[in-house]
């Protein structure tokens, strides 16, 4: 439930469904698809400046994924449309119909705990869109200039998970835009009687690469997360730090244009967070966060 302060009264809604589809495996290779469905049944208004944009306001049915997929040792190999999960490119599924990508990836796991991740992606689908675009397109249309076509963008990520506790580093390469460098740790701390407490920082640093179409960049964020457990409950707080840098890119802002309040920025919550709000993009952010998790259960409240 979410209360958006308009000018106008606007609402939608969407019934949707996701059909999988993934063939068995022959020396190795496998192919899947998804199709999801999503449809408003005829509730909707009529009046556009009513309706909200978030979910398909009318009808949509598309192949959100279609892959091939090789598998051998420790390797996989994935071509195609394709769903991806990384700190800032990931599903932003928290709606009916999840973002899904175009290109090529490969995971290795070979050494024990750690998973070495390297993707090219040439093409975005948005959850509203039954369509593919560019990725250039797509990046500079959201940042707010001139729209170019560019090379497609490159990840690269290195995750090691070792007991409860969690290390990872990411490399995101968006052509004539910028370069990100993002690094996180997720620690569980030795417990106290029936209390687990945890501890986790992020830090992030970008810099402009290329045709420079977004001018100069350069910006970086600081980040913690706190908190302990009690049985089924959890307390966190967090917050995160962008340093204002004038004369740049947005002041120094962090950019994630690839998420919808979805990236790994500790402060996000429902309705955006620093990489998206006008008003924040540098400064100081803080989140407390309350969770109750019985049995297949999550209730949360959290304040930001």
């Amino acid at each position: 439930i979410r209360e958006l302060k308009t000018p106008n009264d606007v609402q939608v809604y969407s019934l949707g469904t996701k059909f999988n589809f993934e063939s068995g495996s022959f020396y190795g290779l496998q192919g899947g698809t998804s199709f999801f469905i999503a449809n408003d049944l005829g509730a909707n208004r009529d009046d556009v400046k009513s309706q909200n944009f978030l979910l398909p306001v009318s009808e949509l049915n598309t192949f959100g994924t279609a892959y091939l997929k090789y598998s051998r040792h420790e390797t996989e190999i994935t071509l195609g449309r394709q769903t991806v999960d990384t700190p800032f490119i990931n599903p932003s599924n928290a709606f009916i119909v999840p973002v899904t990508y175009f290109g090529y990836a490969i995971s290795n796991s070979s050494f024990k705990s750690v998973t070495f991740d390297l993707m090219h992606l040439e093409k975005i689908k948005l959850r509203q869109e039954t369509l593919f675009q560019d990725t250039g397109n797509f990046l500079t249309d959201r940042l707010g200039v001139q729209r170019e076509q560019t090379s497609g963008t490159t990840a690269a990520g290195m995750t090691w998970n070792h007991n409860e506790d969690k290390f990872q580093v990411w490399n995101y390469y968006l052509p004539e835009l910028f370069n990100m460098v993002y690094f996180q740790a997720d620690m569980a701390l030795p417990s106290v009687g029936d209390l687990q407490p945890f501890l986790s920082f992020q830090y992030g640093n970008e810099f402009d690469v290329g045709d420079k179409l977004l001018g100069r960049v350069n910006a970086q964020v600081f980040g913690a997360n706190l908190g302990f457990g009690w049985k089924d409950f959890k307390l966190a707080y967090a917050f995160n730090y962008l340093p204002k840098k004038s004369g740049t890119f947005r002041n120094g802002g962090f950019l994630s244009p690839y998420s919808f309040a979805t990236d790994a920025l500790y402060t996000n919550s429902l309705d955006g967070g620093m990489t998206l709000k006008d008003s924040a993009f540098v400064g100081l952010g803080h989140k407390w966060t309350v969770n109750y998790t019985p049995t297949n259960f999550l209730i949360e409240l959290s304040y930001t």
